[in-house]
């Protein structure tokens, strides 16, 4: 089985819309890039919309989102005459099949891999899909681009993954930004300045990301999830300022194995010397597991001795402590070089860390 080209069930399906198109502001849902909101609002207002956007930052952070609503005000007819150009009346056809990429003067190139992975794409499984843009679907958005749009309005092209661009699907391109057709936008995001060619991004108004703040990341976990807001603020810390991240699973594991080092380095204080042998002799069988706690301990002991760094000063408990984590941090670094040495014991490195950091926290 091959593409289902314009296929309304298979767009249907789509990647998740996560938050509905908004009524009135068309960016007021998008949180923590007020740099970019301010930027396409002021296009809009002034009737001064590029022909072409490099939207760089990383994935994430909000880049498609809002090239989506970039188009859905673009689009909408449903907009009375004393709304902004930035408003939308959310309701619309156009509005609709916008949020559910069913609108046919909206084109989203992606590689087929990731077509497949959202599933606007069925393929044939003994058929592996590329993972890059290829310079086909490039040519034929070329081709959709010189027609008149279907509803007479703007035709918008929205690569969220530009620097996935073949070099001779970018050449392909370059044509149509070097004689950009009338009421055609294209949107251009990738994660830096240097994954797409030169002659592409010279040719599009830069429009930077930044990550977003692990507070805003925690709040739209727990708002968009549902997320207990104890495990999003340990999710939010591990996802570099990205919501696929935090939603991909990848940051949610590392904080609930933050959360288990937590655990674990409070059940070390109180544990006796058996239960200290038995552990290690468990640890010891799982060097996956070890690696992974080993990492999660260091971080978690620094963290928590630099928050005890504005009161050390001036509290000697506070200092105190610092130190004592501090040692178990070096601690963690004597293990995991240990551990990395060929021939070495791991059991006795672990019984001589847990002792020792035994030990240093309880003074």
């Amino acid at each position: 089985m091959g593409a289902r080209k314009n296929d309304p069930e298979a767009a249907a399906k789509g990647p998740p819309v996560g938050v509905p198109l908004p009524r009135g502001n068309v960016f007021s849902d998008v949180e923590g890039q007020p740099g970019p909101v301010s930027i396409l609002t002021a296009a809009l207002g002034n009737g001064r919309v590029a022909h072409a956007y490099f939207f760089v930052g990383p994935h994430g952070v909000g880049r498609e989102m809002v090239a989506r609503r970039l188009a859905a005000a673009l689009l909408c007819t449903g907009r009375t005459p004393n709304q902004a150009a930035h408003e939308v009346c959310g309701s619309c056809g156009a509005c609709v099949r916008v949020d559910r990429l069913m609108h046919p003067d909206v084109h989203l190139c992606l590689p087929e891999a990731e077509r497949v992975r959202r599933g606007l794409l069925a393929w044939d499984e003994d058929k592996k899909p590329s993972m890059d843009i290829k310079v086909e679907q490039v040519r034929q958005l070329r081709d959709d681009l010189r027609l008149t749009a279907f509803e007479g309005g703007w035709r918008v092209a929205i690569f969220p993954m530009a620097e996935r661009l073949r070099v001779e699907a970018a050449n392909a391109l370059l044509k149509t930004l070097e004689e950009p057709l009338p009421n055609s936008l294209l949107i251009l995001c990738a994660p830096d300045k240097g994954a797409i060619l030169e002659t592409l991004r010279s040719r599009c108004q830069r429009v930077a990301f930044s990550p977003l703040r692990p507070d805003t990341v925690a709040t739209l976990l727990t708002r968009r999830t549902g997320m207990d807001p104890t495990l999003a603020a340990a999710v939010a810390a591990d996802a570099q300022g990205s919501m696929a991240q935090a939603i991909t699973g990848e940051a949610q594991r590392a904080a609930e194995t933050q959360q288990e080092a937590h655990a674990w380095l409070q059940d070390l204080m109180g544990a006796t010397p058996s239960e200290l042998l038995v552990r290690a002799e468990a640890l010891e069988k799982d060097r996956e597991g070890l690696d992974r706690m080993s990492r999660a301990l260091l971080r978690h002991v620094l963290h928590d001795a630099e928050a005890q760094l504005p009161v050390a000063s001036l509290q000697g408990d506070a200092a105190l402590r610092a130190r004592r984590l501090l040692d178990v941090a070096e601690g963690v670094l004597n293990l995991r070089a240990e551990l990395a040495r060929p021939g070495t014991n791991a059991r006795l490195n672990l019984e001589r860390f847990m002792l020792d950091a035994q030990a240093a926290l309880r003074g």
